[in-house]
């Protein structure tokens, strides 16, 4: 592996664990201490699950096109989505089978987006 290529796969990793945690906190924050964002909750939802999967299968080398590598990342991603949900109560906010649906939207539409593009990438290189 080249130097670049480590560092870019480095800073792959940093960016993804710097968003995850801010995701954390965010999702964990008393719903009064958010700012008012004017978008719909479910679009929020699915838009950060989306980056949330996009970074991840960037981080993990999902650039193959290969399916299996796809569906475990998505299975990470809705995993770790339910188990935020479950973890909100204490918190001051709501365990919403709806906004992990969104997540799961933005999950599996992420996954199909990088899915597709590393096959016809692979497809036309060939």
């Amino acid at each position: 592996m080249s130097p670049l290529s480590r560092r870019y796969r480095w800073a792959l990793w940093l960016i993804l664990g710097m968003y995850w945690l801010m995701l954390l906190t965010a999702t964990h924050l008393p719903p009064a201490e958010l700012p008012k964002t004017h978008v719909s909750d479910k679009i929020e939802h699915f838009t950060a699950y989306g980056v949330l999967t996009f970074l991840l299968s960037l981080a993990i080398g999902q650039r193959n096109g290969r399916l299996p590598a796809a569906v475990i990342t998505c299975a990470m991603v809705l995993t770790y989505g339910a188990i935020d949900e479950l973890t909100q109560p204490p918190f001051g906010r709501s365990c919403d089978i709806h906004d992990w649906y969104a997540d799961a939207a933005g999950a599996v539409t992420a996954t199909l987006v990088v899915w597709m593009t590393a096959r016809l990438l692979r497809r036309s290189s060939r």
